[in-house]
């Protein structure tokens, strides 16, 4: 059984790959899609948050779907939407056509969320929930790694964009047909009741008031992260001036960061916090807010190793914090509602990925500084600290 439940850790952790390469891609090659289609700082967040207006529709009707009907139809469905919808992108000719495409991608992502903390609710006990949940959240990290590595680069020798997209959308299919031929419905952790609709009574059964807490800091977690990785190889060419591939380079380094932590936050909250998972979440709020505090610097006072460090920094903190809020929400509700659960928080936090990127896109052309959108943000990651106080551990 445990044999079987890192197989399914290891399909859910390759899912997480294929989505987040996807969705990180627009981030990566934002500079040569911004110079093709004439953009401006908000309409490239726009984009963005295109892609989680279609997260937000359908976050709440897949964590639903996948508690009546299984994880497995649910995570396949949202691979081939993925694939379709980033074939199309790369053959998209105008603006509105890449917003619609875009909201399209989110779909085929929200029915990748929820699920697949779903599926490690119920094949993980709660001690090691916590490590399995940050083993699968790194699938997102190293998505974000290879897409900043490589994708560029591609494009750059290839003169073009839309390759990319094609690769990536393809990996996803292919990671889709893994699924549907190796996940097995189950669990040893599943509780059996029978979902039959969803009903009123569920719906305020989860919205308690500390669970609504919870949900509006996993909000401004995600403006915070979102607005980072849509923005930061655009401030990296543009305020310290560094070239697009050394920027890339740098946004993987976050990725790389990122990756380790969700593992090393999982393995602290389970085992020398014995579960305290909101203890290390006020840890990683803490040191994000001093790392964007340290990106309003001005640039001539900023050294080489000075923006390395605070990008490995945020790498840990704004880009690690996932797992451990997510095993957070999946224990909130019981086991066999924990897709309804994680469904109604990935829900608003991808009003969060909404609301961000254009926010810190509008201050900056505002104020045609970056320091007031860093400083933003930096309140974002001060809030949450105090949110998930309300969030009570046994």
């Amino acid at each position: 059984m445990l044999t079987y439940g890192l197989l399914i850790l290891l399909l859910i952790w390759l899912s997480h790959v294929a989505y987040y390469a996807n969705l990180i891609t627009l981030g990566t090659l934002s500079p040569l899609i911004k110079k093709e289609f004439s953009l401006n700082m908000a309409q490239i967040g726009i984009l963005s948050s295109m892609i989680n207006v279609g997260t937000v529709t359908a976050q709440i009707p897949a964590g639903f779907a996948s508690d009546r009907y299984g994880v497995k139809k649910m995570l396949t469905f949202g691979l081939v939407i993925i694939f379709i919808s980033a074939l199309g992108i790369s053959r998209s000719r105008s603006y509105m056509e890449m917003l619609l495409l875009f909201v399209l991608m989110g779909i085929g992502i929200a029915c990748n969320q929820s699920p697949g903390t779903k599926a490690v609710v119920m094949w993980f006990s709660k001690r090691g929930r916590a490590t399995a949940m940050g083993v699968k959240q790194t699938g997102v990290s190293v998505g974000g790694i290879v897409a900043s590595l490589f994708l560029p680069a591609l494009a750059l020798q290839l003169g073009t964009w839309r390759m990319p997209f094609v690769l990536t959308g393809t990996f996803s299919l292919a990671v889709g047909a893994m699924v549907y031929l190796l996940y097995r419905e189950g669990g040893p952790f599943l509780e059996k009741e029978k979902m039959t609709k969803f009903s009123l009574t569920l719906l305020r059964g989860q919205l308690s008031r500390n669970f609504l807490f919870l949900c509006l800091a996993g909000v401004l977690y995600l403006m915070v992260q979102f607005s980072f990785t849509t923005y930061f190889v655009l401030y990296a060419t543009s305020v310290p001036e560094i070239p697009v591939k050394k920027a890339s380079r740098l946004l993987a380094l976050a990725f790389v960061c990122g990756t380790l932590a969700r593992i090393i936050w999982g393995v602290l909250s389970d085992y020398l916090f014995h579960g305290k998972r909101v203890r290390v979440l006020k840890i990683i709020s803490t040191f994000g807010t001093l790392c964007l505090l340290a990106f309003t610097i001005p640039s001539t006072l900023q050294s080489e190793l000075f923006l390395d460090a605070a990008t490995v920094v945020f790498g840990l903190t704004g880009l690690g914090w996932n797992a451990i809020y997510l095993t957070t929400v999946g224990e909130a509700a019981s086991r066999d509602l924990s897709g309804t659960a994680s469904g109604i928080s990935f829900f608003s936090m991808s009003l969060g990925a909404i609301i961000g990127p254009p926010t810190f896109g509008l201050l900056i052309d505002m104020t045609g500084t970056y320091s007031i959108a860093w400083l933003f943000l930096a309140g974002c990651m001060v809030a949450t600290i105090f949110l998930c106080s309300s969030e009570k551990e046994v």
